[in-house]
Formats: structure tokens, sequence, C-alpha cells
């Protein structure tokens, strides 16, 4: 059920405007049948203490590292295009196609045309309890509009200065360049998300925390 990526990448080139996203824990957004649970048992030591008696627990999703998760995933998001197909146009539920598992990959033609797609493929997602997040595009509006939403989420009501000003540009830009480039995992030995800092700075920064900046938050990042 998992679509071949080769056939996605290929046509992800073939308009002007691109569009990626990223279904959060898709995994874990499909329940396992009652019935298949049994393979998916494990036993638990309270504390890790093994002279204790262990519990016993069943996975009631798919979880990541499984060789059938994937395409068991992918069956349950096709099976939700298809539910839905007599609401939405074609052109919507055919971007299934254009998922490589919880990756979706598309070129559009217009900028109106890709904030149509982008609503009605999340509204459609929604009804099999899927969320697309991390949406990513090269249109130069959709770029500034981010931007927006990050100092508007930082300034808030604020009445700035030059000086502040400056620092609250500063840490939007981190926070905007904080975001994933790649796959995000739940394993924390995983390695640390590629991101636009790591090519700008060689190094990973996190942003500052969202508050009520003073003056002795000045230029802190210097």
């Amino acid at each position: 059920m998992t679509n071949k990526l080769v056939g996605v990448l290929m046509k992800f080139r073939l308009d002007s405007i691109a569009l990626m996203a990223d279904i959060e824990s898709m995994f874990h957004q499909v329940q396992v049948t009652p019935c298949d649970r049994y393979v998916l048992r494990l036993l638990w030591w309270l504390g890790g203490d093994l002279g204790q008696d262990f519990e016993e627990y069943r996975m009631t999703v798919y979880l990541f590292g499984g060789v059938w998760s994937p395409s068991c995933a992918s069956y349950a998001l096709w099976r939700t295009a298809e539910d839905n197909r007599a609401e939405f146009c074609e052109n919507v539920v055919s971007c299934i196609r254009d998922f490589y598992v919880d990756d979706f990959l598309k070129f559009v033609s217009s900028q109106q045309v890709a904030i149509h797609l982008a609503g009605e493929l999340t509204e459609l997602l929604t009804r099999g309890g899927f969320h697309l997040t991390k949406w990513i595009s090269n249109d130069r509006e959709k770029m500034i509009r981010s931007v927006r939403k990050v100092l508007a989420s930082i300034v808030k009501k604020q009445v700035l200065n030059d000086e502040v000003l400056l620092t609250v540009m500063c840490d939007a830009e981190a926070t905007v360049n904080s975001r994933p480039m790649t796959l995000v995992f739940d394993d924390h030995k995983d390695m640390n998300t590629l991101t636009p800092n790591h090519l700008l700075l060689l190094r990973d920064t996190s942003s500052v925390p969202i508050e009520e900046f003073t003056m002795r938050d000045t230029y802190c990042r210097r």
C-alpha cells in the first residue's frame, strides 16, 4: 500500500509552487484490530525490578519500527480518502498518491491553488484522525506569512522601541530557522533533526521562550 518513493519524487517537480507537509505521529493515529493486538504484547516490570511480578500490556496502535506499520498506516490514509471521496474534489483526493508514508510532497501551478489544496487536504485527513503539520513551501508569500505568524506570537500587544525590536527580529529568525527539514522521530537516541540553522550556523540553536521583553533582554544573543 505504500507509494513508490521514485514516483513521488518524480511528480514532485512538475510545477512551480512546492508544498511539503508531515502527518503528525501517523502510526499512533491508526488503531490495531483487537484480534491482532496479541502480536504486540509486551511484559513490563515496574521500576525495572525483574524479581517482581510482571504486568502484560498490548499495543493498541501501530508502533514505529514495525515492518508492517507503513503499509497499514498507508492503507488507513487511503481508506480515509475513499470514504470521503464524495465530499471533496478529485484533485484533493488524488493527493493521497503524493504521500510517501507520512510525508506529503506536491507541486502546484499557483499560490491560490496551493492555499486551497492545503486547506482541503487538511480537512480531508482530519476526517480520518490525521493531522497535517510542518507545512513548507517555496512560495515567497507563504514564507512571509510564516515569519509574520512567529513575530505576532512573540510581540503580542507590546510596544517596542528600536533596540528591543532588533532582539525580537533575531528571535523570530532563530525560530523560523529552527523548523525541521527532515523527519522527526520520537526515539531520543536518534541524531538531532536537520534544520536551516545547521546549514547557516553549523550548529543547532533553540529559540528563547516566548515572553515579555524588557530592556535587559536587548542584544542578549550577541
